[in-house]
């Protein structure tokens, strides 16, 4: 009895741990934007909120990549009955994703799915939201974090993720979008790359954070190789010296 009792205060004692870091970690960001999808199961709309006055329009990749990391995290390796083929799934939906992305398809739903659904207004009467906000954590990272419903429409995540990508490359102008899209692409490849080869756990709360990071920079710096060829500077773009990574 004692010795249960022992475990049961160690776990506690773990878990309280956990939330004391995340809440630090939390309590040091800055918001950056704010976005709502909502979806009756087929339509998704997207509505974006800057929360930082001078927001950046690379932040609208960061926020598709970091959104990404926190779905593969969530959804389990067994998923639910909307995703019956859980974190797998979903790592595969990502690939295609960004392969759709970097292709320039110009309908990422019918290239990566969920096929039955659109990004179209008005979205129907049985609405599930998910909202997400973007924070800055220093130069070279951000981080996301989620409120979710109770209940989620069939292949929700995957059906969230390409709404976020299709609308946020919408708002890029024509120079942006001549390296952001690409790099989004790459990103989100990598992401995915970074899970399947055992280079981050998905079920580790710390691959929450640093898979989305290390696929933005893997992607980075994979393009910083075009720059002679296709005439800009990716690190000024970014708002980054060449130092920072």
């Amino acid at each position: 009895m004692a010795m249960t009792w022992w475990i049961i205060t160690g776990v506690g004692l773990f878990v309280l741990v956990g939330l004391a870091l995340l809440w630090r970690r939390r309590s040091k960001l800055v918001p950056l934007l704010d976005a709502s999808i909502i979806t009756d199961g087929s339509r998704y709309s997207v509505h974006f909120e800057p929360r930082h006055p001078e927001l950046k329009a690379i932040e609208y990749l960061w926020l598709v990549l970091c959104t990404a990391g926190r779905f593969v995290y969530i959804v389990g390796d067994s998923g639910d009955a909307n995703h019956p083929a859980g974190r797998a799934g979903l790592i595969a939906h990502i690939a295609g994703l960004g392969e759709a992305v970097r292709n320039g398809e110009p309908d990422l739903f019918a290239a990566a799915g969920p096929s039955w659904a659109a990004l179209v207004e008005p979205v129907g009467e049985v609405q599930r939201s998910i909202r997400v906000r973007l924070y800055y954590q220093d130069v070279l990272s951000r981080a996301a974090f989620t409120r979710l419903p109770p209940l989620w429409h069939r292949l929700q995540f995957h059906g969230t993720l390409t709404a976020l990508a299709s609308s946020g490359r919408e708002l890029l102008g024509a120079e942006e979008h001549r390296w952001m899209v690409p790099m989004l692409g790459a990103s989100l490849q990598r992401l995915s790359e970074s899970y399947i080869d055992g280079t981050f756990d998905p079920s580790a709360i710390a691959s929450l954070f640093s898979a989305p990071v290390e696929a933005f920079h893997h992607a980075k710096r994979d393009l910083q190789v075009l720059e002679a060829k296709v005439g800009f500077n990716l690190a000024e773009r970014l708002g980054e010296s060449k130092e920072d990574g």
